[in-house]
């Protein structure tokens, strides 16, 4: 499974344990039905791709202002209860996290992919491949042009 596809994954089991917990609804309403949505079709067409970091820590802000409040809300309540309704899930997405932090403590700027039409920088198959040569001291390439 891609980190993508898991974290579209993690998003919509938030959003469903939040529907059912805090707003005690037996069946996801239409306005977070919308809101999975949107976060899966921003997840999809994400910039950094497989190279991307959480959303929480992005450069890039790419929700509107409204879903972003939603979505803020929704994480904030769910967050520290995953451990209690989803707890793999919690477990691979700390993972996640700290191997983001430890991938990117060097960089400045995450790479951005260009399999995108209209996106500068570099694909997310040689982003790594060059940060990762950039870590052993290799030639003096850039990943952080934006």
């Amino acid at each position: 499974m891609t980190r993508i596809e898991r974290e579209k994954k993690t998003v919509r089991k938030m959003i469903g344990i939040y529907c059912r917990r805090h707003l005690h609804q037996s069946t996801m309403s239409e306005e977070y039905q919308q809101l999975t949505d949107y976060a899966c079709a921003r997840l999809d067409h994400c910039q950094f791709g497989e190279a991307k970091g959480t959303c929480k820590r992005c450069t890039v802000h790419c929700y509107a202002q409204h879903k972003r409040e939603q979505i803020r809300q929704v994480m904030r309540w769910t967050g520290p209860r995953m451990i209690l309704y989803a707890p793999k899930d919690a477990i691979v997405h700390m993972f996640d996290n700290l191997l983001d932090r430890a991938l990117r403590a060097g960089q400045d700027v995450p790479v951005r992919r260009t399999d995108h039409p209209g996106r500068g920088g570099i694909p997310a198959s040689e982003g790594m491949a060059e940060a990762q040569q950039e870590d052993r001291g290799g030639d003096e390439l850039r990943t952080n042009a934006l």
